[in-house]
């Protein structure tokens, strides 16, 4: 139960029922002895991961020189590193000083006519470039007055799936 545990993994540890887990999970005595290893538990996680930090701490100077010399050098105590792992230790090293990677941004402006056009072309081929140039034709004729010099997008000619028999 410290260590998460069920009641049904605790019975078929211990060779006992499940009821009798239960029975004891009521009992007072044992709730107070189960609080009691709980916190002896914590208490000892905590001592061992301070431990663990102290050492990690202790460590991380000896740690930062290591990659120094692989970044800056391409060695590691005299023998050479690879291009990837020096590669690596560089990223590890600005990512923990904070130094992140620049955000690209793009900006720019989109004409929505011209990518309506283009998509219409991608997906009608022949049929787009084809009523473009009876578009073409008939402005050449017909040319339009200022009022009406905005661009006019292509009908749509209508799809016909062909069928092999």
């Amino acid at each position: 139960m410290i260590v998460g545990q069920t009641a049904k993994e605790i019975s078929e540890e211990l060779g006992i029922s499940q009821s009798r887990i239960s029975v004891l999970l009521d009992d007072a005595l044992f709730q107070s002895t189960l609080e009691e290893l709980q916190a002896r538990v914590e208490s000892e996680f905590i001592t061992t991961r301070a431990s663990a930090m102290q050492v990690l701490e202790a460590t991380a100077p000896m740690a930062a020189m290591a990659c120094h010399e692989v970044v800056t050098s391409g060695t590691l105590d005299g023998q050479p590193v690879s291009a990837p792992l020096r590669l690596k230790s560089a990223w590890d090293v600005l990512d923990r000083t904070g130094n992140k990677a620049a955000e690209r941004r793009l900006v720019g402006t989109v004409d929505l006519g011209d990518l309506i056009a283009d998509a219409y072309q991608k997906k009608h081929g022949k049929a787009y470039e084809k009523a473009h140039a009876e578009r073409d034709d008939t402005e050449s004729a017909f040319p339009r007055s200022p009022a009406q010099s905005s661009p006019a997008l292509a009908p749509v000619p209508a799809q016909t799936e062909s069928q092999d028999d």
